[in-house]
């Protein structure tokens, strides 16, 4: 599980699986939210920005 991001959950048969999986859990996640928001500005002016975060 992600705190910071709720849905993004994960899990496997073993500890490890668990831990490699949430890169995948995040991704999906955010694939979702984005194709909601699209769906929310369909027909409006947005303006999109890049944000590029560090790896920590």
């Amino acid at each position: 599980m992600v705190e910071e991001l709720p849905g993004a959950n994960t899990q496997g048969d073993t500890l490890e699986e668990a831990r490699a999986n949430p890169a995948e859990a995040v991704a999906l996640v955010l694939e979702a939210n984005r194709t909601l928001a699209e769906e929310t500005i369909r027909g409006q002016d947005v303006i999109r920005e890049p944000l590029l975060l560090p790896a920590v």
